[in-house]
């Protein structure tokens, strides 16, 4: 007896978190099994994000695993948003200048 090519292939790996959602069979399926509102799920969706506090929920059903969304997280963030926090700007000299407060003295 032999296996089609298809047997013998490795199941397609997610390549965002949407792909994850989908594969999960979608919004509502993945909150039936996280045990949310499907509202939540498609506010990941749109979002492309899966909060790393429900990465070990996810990985359950045997669709995704814990290394492969690790592996989506950085790209998702370098292609995302720049971050929140301010950039630095100037050089060391400069900071005690912008810093007087802290009696920095030139």
């Amino acid at each position: 007896m032999t296996r089609s090519k298809t047997a013998l292939m490795k199941p397609e790996q997610p390549d965002t978190f949407r792909d994850v959602i989908d594969a999960h069979g979608g919004a509502t399926e993945l909150a039936r099994h996280l045990g949310i509102t499907p509202a939540t799920i498609w506010k990941w969706y749109e979002r492309d994000t899966l909060p790393a506090e429900w990465w070990l929920d996810v990985t359950e059903r045997g669709q995704v695993t814990l290394q492969r969304l690790a592996q989506i997280w950085p790209r998702k963030k370098r292609g995302g948003k720049k971050s929140r926090l301010a950039e630095p700007t100037g050089t060391s000299e400069e900071a005690p200048e912008k810093l007087p407060h802290l009696g920095a003295t030139r």
